[in-house]
């Protein structure tokens, strides 16, 4: 089938089940993103081959840009949430603690038992590098969906959201090192061989910085918002198109123009609803995407490393979390503070899908492990989040939750948890 209309029938059905789900699901609902996933795989060369590997190729493009609004739109909350430094200081650096304990612990894991999945002690150090920056990331949208639903708030409510979005752009950032990194091994001629990681890195940054102020100098004194949609729509294509020409990562690329409109365009408050009706057809099609593109292993015995992920992201989570509560400004107890921060959500498979674009050749095992155990951590995470809360005694609502009917999983992430913390 022509690659064309596969793409039409595919957004025709994401902006579809979008309208759906905003007109009929209740004000706390947030669709699962597990049934999109199966989807993709149906759609795959796994199952009935209706998007072809040839048609995929063709499709490329398109997962770049979703990759560039999820980075973008995440970049956009940059300011409002990276101002008071006694507030993102103890955030950050638990979030690099977040990331190195997972990551250290799948290198020499890997490493020791010599799994042969990699071409190169390279390779084995950067996939390493993402499984952990993957580890580090949280759903805002369950908080805000679970907080909504038992109208919880206080100090615990307010760091899960604060850690939450503070996680994903720290993980996104080091996921843009990464990607320089992977950047280093493709062959090139001229000035560009000699270019090492931080050049790349340098220039991923240079890049999203110039058409983030590129961006702000079109739009002016513009006010209207179909100008302004078309605008952003605009400045994602073309950043996430040079990121992918240039090897880079779309998804860092987009966070720095973001990051960029945040800090200097007084068009940021403007942007946010006009960003808004890419939200729910961008996240269903990053998913569909996601399924379509995973091959899993061939080697059954190689999803056993699922637990370990698993189990290294909950030491992760709970060494960052204890170390960064007792520094938060109005410290409280709260020893499962963790275990409200199980749900993963959309930045997490985004990350997943870019680290493919950039290294197809070793991608399965990263993506088989991620998608996994995200999904796995689906169907615990709002019962573990609630009884955090509960804990904290910051439910005010008698109301009891039916994990099996709230279907409050990954499906809104990368647009709406850039907006919960």
């Amino acid at each position: 089938m022509n690659t064309t209309i596969i793409l039409v029938i595919i957004i025709v059905f994401a902006f579809v089940a979008s309208r759906l789900l905003k007109r009929h699901a209740p004000a706390y609902f947030a669709f699962s993103g597990a049934e999109y996933l199966a989807l993709g795989v149906v759609l795959g060369p796994l199952v009935t081959n209706f998007v072809q590997p040839q048609a995929l190729l063709h499709l490329e493009p398109v997962i770049s840009l979703l990759l560039g609004v999820v980075g973008f739109t995440l970049g956009l909350m940059f300011r409002e949430h990276f101002q008071n430094v006694r507030v993102f200081a103890p955030r950050s650096l638990a979030s690099l603690i977040a990331i190195a304990i997972p990551g250290l612990g799948c290198y020499f894991f890997l490493r020791f038992v010599d799994l042969q999945v990699f071409s190169s002690d390279h390779i084995l150090i950067l996939s390493s590098a993402t499984i952990g920056v993957v580890a580090s990331v949280s759903s805002t949208s369950r908080i805000d969906a679970v907080a909504r639903l038992l109208s919880a708030d206080g100090w615990v409510t307010r760091n899960l959201r604060g850690f939450s979005v503070v996680s994903d752009v720290i993980a996104v950032f080091c996921f843009g090192i990464i990607s320089a990194g992977m950047r280093t091994r493709v062959e090139t001629t001229g000035v560009l061989d000699s270019f090492n990681t931080f050049s790349w890195l340098g220039a991923s940054i240079l890049i999203g910085f110039i058409c983030g102020i590129l961006f702000i100098a079109f739009l002016g004194k513009v006010r209207s918002t179909p100008h302004i949609f078309l605008a952003t729509l605009g400045c994602v294509i073309f950043a996430s198109g040079v990121a992918s020409a240039l090897g880079l990562s779309p998804l860092f690329v987009n966070l720095i123009v973001g990051v960029t409109l945040a800090l200097f365009s007084p068009h940021t408050g403007i942007l946010r609803p006009v960003i808004q009706r890419l939200e729910h057809p961008t996240l269903i099609l990053l998913l569909i995407f996601a399924g379509i593109v995973w091959v899993p292993l061939s080697e059954m015995w190689l999803w056993a490393f699922v637990p370990i992920y698993l189990l290294l992201r909950f030491v992760g989570l709970r060494t960052a979390t204890g170390m960064m509560l007792p520094l938060s400004p109005g410290k409280k107890a709260a020893p499962r503070f963790g275990m409200g921060l199980l749900a993963q959500g959309v930045i997490a498979v985004a990350i997943a899908v870019d680290y493919r674009q950039l290294n197809p050749e070793s991608s399965s095992f990263v993506l088989t492990t991620l998608l996994l155990a995200v999904l796995a951590q689906d169907f615990l995470a709002t019962r573990s989040l609630r009884r955090v809360l509960a804990d904290a005694e910051e439910l005010y609502t008698d109301m009891i939750l039916d994990t099996k009917d709230s279907g409050e999983t990954m499906g809104q992430d990368p647009l709406t948890e850039a907006r919960g913390g």
